[in-house]
């Protein structure tokens, strides 16, 4: 069984994206990420990706420069283990001169 999945696709031009301020997690058991954002600090600029976990379920963000992507071109950057508890997570990635940059979650 390879899980629930979820994905959301941003342009790094795009200050925010918030897609519904209320949590996602209480309302449906599908993975969601609900808030990219781009963060600067002292001249570098990060993405931040916001996502709610359920309890007892093991997430994965992932990554892609290109769509359509093949089941090969996404990357795992953030691995969550399951914890008896929900919770917020925020995967921090640096933001490079990249055209593009895709992100999803995945829950098993």
């Amino acid at each position: 069984m390879f899980g629930s999945l979820g994905a959301i696709f941003i342009y790094p031009a795009q200050s925010s994206l918030e897609s519904k301020k209320t949590n996602p997690v209480a309302r449906s058991n599908a993975p969601h990420i609900y808030l990219v954002e781009i963060a600067n600090d002292k001249n570098q600029h990060y993405f931040n990706v916001h996502f709610e976990t359920l309890a007892n379920k093991r997430y994965t963000v992932q990554a892609s420069n290109v769509l359509p992507a093949a089941a090969t071109n996404w990357v795992d950057v953030l691995v969550v283990p399951p914890f008896p508890f929900a919770n917020h997570y925020i995967y921090t990635e640096k933001y490079t001169n990249m055209a593009l940059r895709y992100f999803r979650l995945k829950m098993q």
